[in-house]
């Protein structure tokens, strides 16, 4: 192979080797370093040996028109000067490796007068020091040259050229085109288009070739006698490895029409305005039809936007992969791919609907089996830039809903637009759209405002970034201006828990304010570290913080939100009540009451005669639980005028643990039982009566009770807490469907009730445990007394059994008089008996 070099042109910047150096004078900060790049040009271009008809030498650009850009290894940092003078004026830039370019033109501009140079050097900045980069530009496309014989002018009576790179537009040469195109590296085809001298037209693509950067090739097309028909040449030059390649030109070539495509819904090469990401008003479709059957379809699109399929794909024949390419880049496509005829049809209405702003050419040519080719048809789309502006109303920190005023010329906004908001944790999240309203708008794509009504994340920001995409692009950002409410917060610390009221500036705001409220605390003594947990009470504007430890002091600091220093901080000391319990709650403490000897109903005589008369005494003798009260000093009086286990009955009493409460029939003036005689009967078969009055129920209780003939009462004792619960074990046999009744109840110094609470209870065997809760403290109540009350019956005159006849006898009986074991005798009236133990407060 020949080479024709010609001359390299050196710009007016000193060349040197890439370096580093000390300057002084530089003022470059920590972490920065400098760059001076001096540039040379090269026209230096691979050519075949010189002929005749060689094309002017190629002239390289000056220095001065070049442009310079600068790129990090790591793509953090980008940036483009119009010119090395703008470039070398920069100051300093951070250490690190880069890229660094400089170029005139665009690779995919192609055409007559399109060179591109380009060319890139790695370098690396240090700091404090200046890095002089050399970079040496040359041609970086290729030129094409189409030449044709003087046989081959004077055989046909009119011809022409064409030019294609893969993924780029057409270049036509004309007949008396002598100047080479330039285009961009790549696969190559040619096309050639003449009458014969019976007047008939056809165009072939008989040929190719892959042409690379800085390499001018030259295409020479020939006419020869053949054995029976004209034979077409088509010569390369000595720069390619192709073979010269001949075709027969037969009367087939030109009888049978002609591979031919249309347009429908465009005209070829006429621009059509399109808006971006919206559909156009009408389909564009492209029509192919090859007589000849088809062999290939190239379908070009020429645009800075590349599809999955590349810029340029052969529809003949295509994978099932590329198919699916084809279709998910919004393109139909029918009769190409399998067993191709002789129709085909394609659709690029959706394709153009997803190209960005720009002019874009997509292109379709068709080759039959005689390798004749359509002329292109090309579908040129002006993309107009949607036209979007938007702006965010102020949102009230917390919330999770935000208003987006956006301004757009497109349609369907709703499926058009998507959004991603920064959250609390730094991380985008899809805000879903709940509502677009349609506010006005005219233009030829008219603009019209809409309101997107946002779901944001859980986010706590001064101001919420927010990312707005267009058709899955993001197009812009936005900041959503945060309302950051101002509060005061009181405290009511319990024993195990605090209660914070939130007092709002503007009342509306309490619920978010509640919801977003972050609590810390800090004990000065005494107390756990973490632990908290929290519930929140918006409509009321609560928020209740458990897991505090009793009569401890503390400091509980609120904030709105831990990012930002913004939101207001309240700070509260406070000190928790002590979790005080009922005095004696598991009865284990107790003191004696009752020392007392009764007689054991009436006189009886063990025979059928009057005398002698014997009586049976019994010793009553209880304790109760210390720190309680009963009524026994009402229902055991022993100032009563007929002591007598009738009359005389401990309603109340304290015993291995326990305490029994049962409901009695007892009388202060209780009539004499009389005598019964009979024989070997030896205790009184004679019953009393009780009326409404005398009968009642028993009674545990905490406060104060006495009776020397009239009541003294105190329901209640001091008392500075609020617990949250009374829990209790108890056991119940009731007389016939009685209830028993718990009850407790909190005051403040007013005799105001702050809580209370009631359960009547059942039949129950077994030791059961049961809870009744105080809740509903009025915000800062202050306990000044407590009440505790267990009944053996709920409500009304308890009922009672009156044991009669034999179940009368006693457990000593003998003729003459008895006394019986302390507080074991049948001459009692009862009803229903409440057992009860481990009596507590929590907390």
């Amino acid at each position: 192979m020949k080479l024709l070099k010609h001359g390299i042109m050196f710009s007016a910047f000193a060349f040197a080797l890439a370096s580093c150096s000390d300057e002084g004078g530089l003022d470059l900060g920590k972490g920065e370093g400098a760059i001076r790049l001096a540039l040379r040009t090269s026209a230096e271009v691979v050519v075949s040996a010189p002929t005749r008809a060689e094309s002017a030498t190629l002239t390289a650009p000056e220095a001065g028109q070049f442009a310079v850009r600068l790129t990090k290894s790591d793509n953090s940092y980008s940036k483009t000067w119009d010119s090395i003078e703008e470039f070398n004026a920069e100051e300093a830039f951070r250490t690190g490796s880069y890229t660094l370019e400089a170029f005139v033109g665009d690779i995919d501009t192609e055409g007559f007068d399109a060179p591109y140079f380009y060319g890139a050097a790695d370098v690396s900045v240090l700091e404090a020091k200046e890095t002089q980069a050399s970079i040496t530009a040359a041609l970086a496309n290729s030129m094409v040259s189409v030449d044709y014989t003087e046989g081959f002018k004077s055989y046909f009576k009119d011809y022409s050229a064409r030019v294609h790179s893969a993924g780029h537009s057409y270049i036509d040469f004309a007949a008396d085109e002598t100047r080479p195109a330039f285009i961009a590296p790549g696969e190559v085809d040619l096309t050639v288009s003449f009458t014969n001298p019976q007047g008939q037209s056809t165009s072939l693509q008989p040929a190719g070739f892959t042409a690379k950067p800085r390499h001018h090739y030259r295409v020479k097309f020939d006419v020869a006698e053949g054995t029976g028909n004209a034979v077409l040449k088509i010569i390369f030059d000595d720069t390619l490895v192709s073979e010269d390649v001949t075709i027969d030109l037969t009367d087939e070539l030109f009888t049978t029409p002609a591979p031919e495509v249309k347009a429908e819904g465009f005209v070829s090469d006429s621009p059509v305005e399109a808006l971006e990401g919206n559909a156009p008003a009408s389909p564009f479709v492209f029509t192919a039809v090859a007589r000849g059957g088809m062999a290939e379809a190239s379908l070009t699109v020429d645009s800075q936007t590349v599809p999955a399929f590349g810029r340029e794909v052969n529809l003949v024949g295509a994978s099932a992969a590329l198919q699916q390419q084809i279709a998910s880049s919004g393109i139909s496509a029918v009769g190409f791919f399998k067993n191709p005829d002789k129709l085909a049809r394609l659709d690029v209405t959706e394709f153009v609907k997803s190209l960005p702003a720009g002019t874009h050419r997509i292109s379709l040519v068709v080759k039959d089996r005689y390798t004749r080719v359509s002329d292109p048809v090309t579908l040129v789309v002006s993309t107009e830039a949607i036209h979007l502006e938007a702006q965010a109303e102020d949102v009230v920190f917390g919330s999770n809903q935000a208003f987006i005023d956006i301004e757009y010329n497109g349609a369907n906004p709703d499926k058009a637009f998507t959004f991603k908001a920064l959250d609390k944790f730094g991380v985008y999240k899809d805000c879903p759209i709940t509502e677009v309203k349609q506010k006005a708008g005219t233009r030829s794509f008219p603009v019209k405002n809409y309101v997107f009504t946002l779901t944001l994340p859980d986010t706590e920001r001064e101001s919420i970034p927010l990312q707005i995409f267009f058709h899955g692009e993001k197009r812009t950002e936005i900041e959503i201006p945060v309302i950051t409410p101002k509060y005061s917060v009181e405290a009511d610390a319990f024993a195990k828990y605090v209660v914070l009221k939130v007092v709002p500036e503007d009342a509306s705001q309490l619920g978010i304010i509640v919801n977003s409220l972050k609590v810390a605390v800090s004990a000065t003594r005494s107390a756990r570290n973490g632990g908290f947990t929290f519930v929140r009470d918006a409509d009321n504007g609560l928020v209740t913080v458990k897991g505090f430890n009793p009569a401890t002091p503390y400091t509980i600091t609120t904030k709105l939100s831990a990012a930002t220093d913004a939101a207001p901080v309240t700070s509260t000391s406070v000190t928790t009540e002590a979790a005080t319990d009922v005095p004696n709650g598991d009865f284990s403490q107790t003191h004696q009451t009752i020392n007392m000897t009764a007689q054991v109903g009436g006189t009886w005589t063990g025979t059928i005669f009057s005398n002698p008369k014997y009586h049976i005494n019994a010793p009553i003798v209880r304790a109760e639980a210390t720190g309680w009260a009963s009524i026994n000093a009402n229902t055991c009086w022993n100032g009563s005028s007929n002591i007598n286990t009738w009359y005389t009955v401990p309603s109340t009493w304290a015993d291995n643990g326990n305490v029994t409460v049962r409901s009695v029939g007892y009388s202060h003036s209780g009539s004499d039982l009389g005598n019964t005689k009979e024989t070997a009967v030896y205790y009184c078969k004679n019953t009393p009566t009780f009326g409404a009055g005398e009968r009642i129920s028993g009674e545990l209780f905490l406060g104060t009770y006495s009776f020397d003939g009239n009541e003294s009462r105190t329901d209640g004792i001091t008392f500075g807490s609020r617990p949250a619960s009374l829990s209790f074990d108890y056991t119940y046999a009731p007389y016939g469907d009685e209830k028993g009744l718990a009850y407790v109840a909190v005051f403040d110094e007013s005799g105001r009730i702050i809580a209370t609470g009631s359960m009547n209870l059942n039949s129950v065997g077994v030791m059961t445990t049961e809870t009744i809760s105080l809740s509903g403290y009025p915000f800062s109540s202050r306990a000044a007394s407590l009440q505790v009350r267990f009944l053996s019956t709920a409500n009304g005159v308890p009922g009672i059994s009156i044991p009669s006849g034999s179940a009368l006898k006693e457990h000593k009986h003998a003729l003459g008089n008895q006394t019986l074991d302390a507080n074991r005798y049948n001459a009692v009236a009862t009803g229903s008996v409440l057992v009860l133990d481990n009596v507590k407060l929590n907390y």
